[in-house]
């Protein structure tokens, strides 16, 4: 698994694509980070080139093979940034600018920053093995999802993000004094 936790999203856009089926993205921006008010660890590392929101944005649609992506917008200014990378992907498809490298060397960066906060060896094993929110020993407890959580916060700073995402967790508790099975249920 990435440590960035996007693996099993990227397989299933790209299995879509073999299907020939569309891919619409919704709320990247959001749900891809609050990447509209970036922690200043993510800007700072992601750099000057370019906002974290045309990373997002560039990354998705080159890499990914995204078509159509939602902005939320409250101003016109709001879509300055995707606008931005629009322009950007135009000039990479006419040979201007080298989408790839831009993408890679802001990966590199990325990954880099989170080998710095959390060791080499967190990044390359701290995701495997980890059993399911379903599997029995877990408990219904997300552990892996949690570990995601504790690289972004602690790789990049993205508290609000984090806290956001481990909110969501927080839908159900797991009662010692059923079973498994009707635990699962409650889930």
């Amino acid at each position: 698994m990435d440590s960035m936790g996007n693996e099993g999203n990227l397989s299933c856009v790209k299995r879509a694509l073999e299907l020939d089926m569309g891919v619409f993205q919704i709320s990247p921006f959001d749900k891809g980070g609050k990447l509209y008010r970036p922690s200043k660890d993510v800007a700072l590392t992601i750099g000057k080139e370019m906002s974290p929101m045309e990373f997002a944005a560039l990354y998705a649609w080159k890499l990914g093979g995204i078509h159509t992506t939602s902005v939320g917008v409250a101003r016109p200014s709001d879509l300055d940034e995707i606008m931005s990378a629009a322009k950007t992907m135009a000039l990479g498809r006419k040979g201007q600018v080298d989408i790839d490298k831009l993408i890679d060397d802001t990966v590199d960066r990325l990954n880099k920053q989170l080998v710095s906060k959390v060791g080499d060896e967190w990044v390359e094993k701290g995701l495997k093995n980890i059993p399911t929110c379903f599997d029995e020993p877990a408990q219904g407890i997300a552990i892996g999802h949690i570990l995601w959580i504790h690289n972004l916060l602690t790789g990049y700073g993205m508290y609000e993000f984090c806290k956001d995402r481990y909110s969501s967790l927080e839908f159900t508790q797991w009662n010692h004094k059923k079973s498994y099975e009707e635990n699962m249920k409650k889930m």
